[in-house]
């Protein structure tokens, strides 16, 4: 009897012990079935995800679509990131989650703006009270891009692909290197200065409204410092300059100079005005010392395509003189064709040939610096031979040639008409004949 009885319960034992694992092995199959659904198929995969806090296998899968592990996961949603996808977004701007909620805090919602302001060298909080000022809104966005372009070094705005780019950033990042703060950029800016201008009032010993009353009056910093160091009031020197002014256009001897240096400039003005600018750009097929032989086109910045000089179709083109800075790569001369595209609608076509033609002899990594773009003035058209002997027409481009002496001159009358000045206006007879200009006229 007591044998029976240990079968009896051994029996159960078993059944349970079946009942039990078999218990366990479908719980388990429903509980990863939702996981695999969500396309979570490694068990352990999945353990690794509910123990970082994320139980429903849709949300995980999509932190992990986004590119996040479970304790990344885990890390920004502690931070206060909810949303993958706006985690992403700043994780890809470079910033790990301590630095989001950091600039978060400091009111950025969005990671672009903030990786702008991080760029320029701003921690989240100066970068919060640059922008949260009036600074910003007070920027005349197109004045400021003339100002600041005036101070760029003559290299780079000779440079056709090279841009003046405006951010909020950008201009704070200006104002705060000359030593300003967000409310005194902004009371300066808004009495229409520039950083740099700014700077060289202040760095004289000018407060802001003093600043304002001399530059208003027409004097630059060095001239207002050295006014006032005479003892002259802005309204003084005013008159002062003008009483002189008069005295000097009475000089039979500077009227004599400033007639002489406007018959040179016009002179020069002439030689220049009946050439046209053009936007000439192409492959490099040969460097000479002072010149570039192209395979290109030439376009008429006036838009007029029927003046001589203008080349719609690729043809020999040599620039003389060329500008170094236009000598480009392969992507930088493709990007540059496709900005051009809008602005020279009718010429869709040839710039789509000329970029398939390069794509497709598979010799980009060739080319290296073989391209060029830059505008000139049209010289005159001339002949070449081509590779079989004959005759082939070169367009020229550049500067157009004249005489040194002629500039010489120019420029000795100029000289002799900034002498004519006194201990407080030193440059006064200069300034009377500022519109004569000695130098060639540029196409940019």
């Amino acid at each position: 009897m007591l044998r029976f009885f240990y079968k009896t319960m051994d029996g159960y034992l078993k059944i349970i012990l079946v009942t039990t694992l078999c218990f366990t092995f479908v719980s388990s199959c429903y509980r990863y079935s939702a996981w695999n659904d969500a396309g979570i198929y490694d068990t352990n995969v999945a353990d690794q995800w509910i123990a970082a806090g994320f139980n429903n296998p849709i949300i995980a899968a999509k932190w992990q679509n986004d590119g996040f592990n479970p304790e990344d996961a885990k890390t920004w949603k502690n931070a206060g990131f909810t949303d993958s996808d706006v985690a992403k977004k700043w994780k890809d701007d470079d910033f790990n989650s301590q630095e989001a909620i950091a600039w978060k805090s400091a009111g950025f919602a969005d990671s672009d703006k903030a990786k702008s302001w991080e760029i320029a060298g701003f921690n989240a909080q100066e970068a919060s009270n640059w922008d949260t000022s009036k600074f910003v809104t007070s920027i005349p966005w197109e004045q400021i891009k003339r100002q600041i372009s005036r101070h760029l070094p003559q290299a780079i705005k000779a440079d056709s692909s090279a841009l003046v780019i405006v951010t909020p950033a950008s201009v704070a990042t200006m104002w705060k290197a000359q030593g300003f703060d967000p409310q005194k950029a902004t009371a300066w800016q808004n009495a229409g200065f520039d950083p740099f201008t700014a700077e060289a009032w202040k760095d004289v010993g000018f407060s802001l409204n003093e600043a304002r009353v001399w530059k208003d009056t027409g004097f630059n910093s060095k001239e207002a410092k050295r006014l006032r160091d005479l003892g002259l009031s802005p309204q003084l020197a005013i008159q002062k300059r003008e009483k002189e002014k008069q005295a000097l256009l009475r000089n039979p001897r500077y009227k004599s100079l400033v007639k002489k240096t406007k018959v040179i400039c016009e002179k020069i003005q002439n030689l220049q005005s009946n050439s046209q600018c053009f936007w000439t750009f192409g492959e490099i097929m040969d460097r000479g010392e002072n010149s570039l032989l192209l395979r290109g086109m030439a376009l008429p910045l006036n838009k007029n395509y029927n003046i001589y000089g203008s080349n719609t179709k690729e043809t020999n083109i040599l620039i003389v003189e060329p500008n170094k800075s236009g000598i480009k790569d392969f992507e930088s001369y493709m990007s540059m064709l496709s900005e051009h595209v809008d602005q020279y609608q009718e010429y869709q076509d040839m710039f789509f040939i000329i970029y398939v033609n390069k794509i497709a002899s598979n010799a980009r990594d060739e080319f290296g610096d073989s391209f060029y773009s830059e505008k000139h003035r049209f010289i005159k058209k001339s002949w070449g031979k081509n590779a079989f002997g004959g005759d082939v027409p070169v367009w020229v481009y550049g500067d157009i040639p004249i005489p040194q002496s002629t500039l010489d001159k120019c420029n000795e009358f100029k000289d002799q008409l900034a002498r004519f000045g006194t201990k407080e206006f030193p440059n006064l007879g200069s300034k009377i004949a500022d519109s004569c200009d000695c130098e060639i006229p540029s196409c940019n």
